[in-house]
């Protein structure tokens, strides 16, 4: 750890060893955004999402219902509203004055843009925007300025949409430049730290409050802060955005690229002394609690595949901060972990103790802007055993059972009055590399994951909780349990989300560069290489693991994708492991060999080729796709063979589709009526080029997220219950297996039934749609039970139909993710001729012969009546009613020609 951390502080990054004065202009002779090694000015190191509660009663309750910044007390949400807003063709066009707060927006002359009449843009040239406005031209934040009718949206897979000139970018750069007014109570910044926070803006962005520059920031998908407190006072804040930077070599994602503040800016007030950072842990050992009866070769690879925990722990260290050192001292965090509940007014805790602060001395790292002045940091420390909290222990957190906990930290002054409350959801879990499987609480389950880009057709980037809400519950409801955040760390709210519901995440850094060597071919052609740019490379990955190391849902962190392998790779791989060795991690750029990777990785490896590297000899680690099964179009089709190679090997462990959703983006066109229709554009459609026209448009779900139909087939062989008819018994009834493939959970959440079709139709037209509920016991993880079915006659004359059993598996009660009802698992399965016999009443076999022959034959006539052609059917009516439509098919062709009369008799 020591080694990664001195490598990001060299002065090699000026950047992160020095603290920037405070200024005003934007320094366009030495441009921050063409130098791989200033990749931040004054931006504050990378923490845990904080809030600042004021009673400990608020940061318990923060989890409760939805989540929103605005009800803390100590929160001041800045987004969420419309802010002044132009577009200027580069840096130098923005005016040298734009930072004072007497700057006059009315001055911005409006032109009325339409994105959809631009001319198509020549190669690697984009429009003259240098004067785009008139009154006071407004834009809602968060957003993405393309989406909002401003510059052009641009979608390429490897290609980069300029020049690749590294660190240069093109001298036509639109900047957009915001100006926001809000006002702050006195005392709302009395005796407080006033922290300015954007959760993401892209691609970077220097900012200005009250006329001085604050600090200057890249990555367009993680938070910057900075510390505003001498800044501060009611009046406005400034910001200018750049749509390339050096930054945006390490961008190169297949998605729309798109511009400006598209997550939400808040201001945070802590007290002068606070919680700054913690990190919990949940470390679990298991020992083995006999063995599953399923006999499988993944249960055969692993041997204690059904186990108890023993014993389980809360690990805790927690920093505190203050500028003086004095008030630091006597200070204390009280911790509190409670079940986590709907209700939770009169929720008592599980554990609760008391952990003195240690001073650690000053911290450089994190100086303030213009301030020579260092942090005073102090450690808490503590652990539990969980164990004696209860005789079972704490309930562990999975995809199947996502059971939460709830960790309030309260820093508690000398006196022993309150300062603050912070708080997190905990969930115990612990991922590891073992017998060459990934294991999730010591059982090797499988990834059923999708790679999700962050997008709405009417937004781009800038998704809303609803929308998060929307994926999460689909996912659900189509068997998936995994999501690769693909390509880049997403909103904090996803993170929470995930951990409620239950999804496993990977959790990816914003590192992509394949539009350098996209064949990946020849060493050293990727900045991840390249010493320049080694730390701006490593600090994404750092800061993201900071940021997100307290979600339970995570089990992986990725260094990034198809960005070629250097040093870069393998240190912030180090620097994962060693904050963190409770996950593995992941990469597949440079080929599974590297050692930047704890899992075989590979993009659509081909069945046999999965086969072939689960079979390498001598090898530790599972195989994990990264990307597969690519949905574009009507795809998918192979999926079913997929899923019988990864049921069958125990070291193929699934993967994750590419991709979610289509990246179609709301565009218009006028009809030939006149009339204006939307419609979802894909790269090209809005005049840009170079781009790569439709290749965004292959998810498992429309835009709207209504789902192609590859998403029932993915469902189907995803499904966590698999039934099996077995061979005619002679005995009446039919005896079906039923397995259980969850690793977590029995099947008591569930309501099973099912039908007899002969010829595609429900034979029992009494009962619902023929359905007929049957018991049978609760099914232990990963076992499976025989059911014999009550016998359902089939009617005389049907036994030469096609007969079919469904049988299906159904909620049994609503969960948080899906109705009463909803489908879990169905199949469709034919029967045989013994099948049918075994449902005949038992009698002699001159009488069973008799009742085979009992049936009218059917005839079909065919004859001209009155000059119309007529089809006339004859047999018993419950034999017509089958072939009635197969009739008229038949005779489609006539049916089209002329007009032709069918009728039964």
């Amino acid at each position: 750890m020591h080694n990664i951390t001195s490598q990001v502080r060299t002065p090699l990054l000026s950047a992160r060893g020095d603290r920037t004065e405070h200024s005003s202009t934007i320094n366009t002779s030495q441009k921050d955004w063409e130098n791989p090694q200033v990749y931040q000015r004054n931006r504050l190191g990378s923490h845990v999402p904080l809030v600042s509660h004021t009673k400990q009663s608020q940061a318990l309750s923060r989890f409760s219902g939805t989540a929103n910044l605005s009800d803390w007390t100590n929160v001041k949400v800045l987004s969420g509203s419309e802010w002044r807003f132009n577009l200027f063709g580069m840096p130098e066009s923005v005016p040298s004055d734009f930072y004072e707060p007497s700057f006059d927006t009315s001055q911005w002359s409006k032109v009325q843009l339409d994105r959809r009449a631009l001319p198509r843009v020549s190669l690697f040239v984009t429009p003259d925007l240098d004067v785009l406005s008139t009154d006071h031209l407004q834009i809602p934040v968060p957003s993405n300025w393309e989406c909002q009718g401003f510059g052009t949206p641009i979608y390429t897979n490897i290609i980069y949409p300029f020049p690749v000139t590294p660190p240069y970018v093109p001298k036509d750069n639109p900047t957009g430049c915001y100006t926001h007014t809000f006002d702050v109570a006195e005392d709302w910044t009395k005796n407080r730290r006033i922290f300015l926070q954007f959760e993401a803006v892209g691609s970077a962005f220097y900012c200005w409050v009250n006329g001085t520059m604050v600090g200057y920031a890249q990555d367009a998908f993680l938070s910057s802060e900075f510390d505003v407190t001498k800044l501060l006072k009611p009046g406005s804040n400034h910001l200018a955005a750049m749509r390339w930077s050096d930054g945006s070599y390490l961008e190169d994602q297949d998605h729309w690229w798109l511009s400006g503040i598209h997550r939400d800016v808040f201001l945070l007030a802590k007290p002068l002394t606070f919680i700054s950072d913690y990190h919990v842990k949940t470390p679990l050992t298991f020992a083995a609690k006999g063995s599953s009866r399923l006999a499988s070769a993944r249960h055969a690879c692993y041997t204690m595949p059904a186990c108890t925990v023993h014993p389980t722990k809360l690990d805790l260290s927690v920093e505190a901060r203050s500028l003086d050192a004095q008030l630091l001292s006597g200070h204390a965090i009280v911790a509190k972990l409670y079940h986590d509940s709907p209700d939770l007014s009169d929720a008592e805790p599980v554990v609760e103790g008391s952990l003195d602060l240690v001073a650690q001395g000053p911290d450089t790292s994190d100086r303030m802007a213009g301030s020579q002045a260092d942090w005073h940091t102090g450690a808490a420390k503590g652990s539990w055993d969980m164990m004696l909290q209860g005789k079972a222990g704490p309930a562990l957190w999975s995809a199947e059972e996502p059971n939460l906990y709830i960790l309030v930290l309260s820093l508690i002054a000398p006196d022993g009055s309150h300062v603050e409350s912070e708080s997190c959801q905990v969930g115990f879990r612990q991922d590891e590399i073992r017998g060459r499987q990934l294991l999730h609480n010591n059982q090797p389950i499988m990834v059923k994951g999708v790679n999700r880009h962050m997008h709405e057709d009417r937004r781009g980037k800038a998704v809303t909780e609803d929308s998060m809400l929307a994926d999460i519950t689909l996912l659900k409801q189509l068997n998936f349990n995994a999501v690769r955040n693909a390509h880049y760390p997403n909103n904090n709210r996803w993170y929470e989300l995930c951990n409620q519901y239950g999804i496993y995440l990977m959790d990816e850094a914003n590192v992509e560069t394949h539009g350098f060597e996209p064949t990946f071919t020849k060493k050293n052609a990727h900045p991840g290489c390249w010493p320049e740019w080694h730390d701006a490379i490593v600090d994404r990955g750092m800061r993201m693991i900071k940021r997100d190391k307290n979600h339970p849902s995570i089990i992986a962190w990725s260094c990034g994708n198809e960005s070629g392998f250097g040093k870069a790779h393998s240190d912030m791989a180090s620097f994962y492991r060693q904050l963190d060795p409770s996950r593995p991690t992941h990469y597949e750029g440079g080929g599974s060999r590297t050692d930047a990777t704890d899992i075989i990785c590979p993009m659509y490896a081909r069945v046999d080729e999965c086969v072939s590297l689960a079979n390498i000899a001598m090898e530790h680690r599972p195989v994990i796709q990264c990307e597969y099964a690519h949905a574009m179009g009507n795809s998918n089709g192979n999926y079913k063979e997929y899923w019988e190679m990864y049921d069958k090997h125990p070291h193929l462990q699934g993967g994750f589709i590419w991709d979610w959703v289509d990246q179609g983006l709301i565009n218009t066109v006028k009809a030939p009526s006149g009339k204006t229709v939307e419609y979802w554009a894909y790269g090209g459609d809005f005049g840009s080029f170079p781009d790569d026209a439709q290749f965004c448009i292959n998810g498992m779900v429309w835009p709207n997220r209504q789902p192609h139909p590859g998403c029932y087939e993915a469902k189907a062989c995803m499904a966590p219950v698999v039934f099996a008819v077995s061979q005619a018994t002679g005995q009446p009834g039919y005896v079906v297996t039923v397995t259980n493939k969850n690793w977590f959970t029995t099947t008591e959440a569930l309501v099973f039934s099912f039908r007899l079709l002969a010829d595609g139709v429900p034979i029992r037209q009494e009962a619902e749609e023929g359905w007929t509920q049957f018991d049978i016991a609760h099914i232990p993880p990963q076992e499976e039970q025989e059911v014999r079915l009550h016998p359902q006659r089939v009617p005389g004359g049907l036994q030469h139909s096609e007969l079919a059993l469904e049988l299906r598996a159904q909620l049994l009660t609503a969960t948080p993710w899906a109705p009463e009802g909803h489908m879990v698992a169905e199949a469709q399965m034919g029967l045989t001729p013994q099948h049918y016999l075994d449902q005949l009443p038992r009698q002699p076999p001159e009488q069973e012969a008799e009742y085979e022959e009992e049936s009218e034959p059917l005839t079909v006539h065919w004859q001209d009546e009155n000059g119309r052609d007529t089809v006339t059917v004859q047999g018993e009516p419950h034999y017509l009613i089958w072939y009635y439509f197969y009739v008229l098919s038949c005779f489609a062709g006539l049916l089209q020609a002329k007009r032709t009369q069918v009728r039964t008799c």
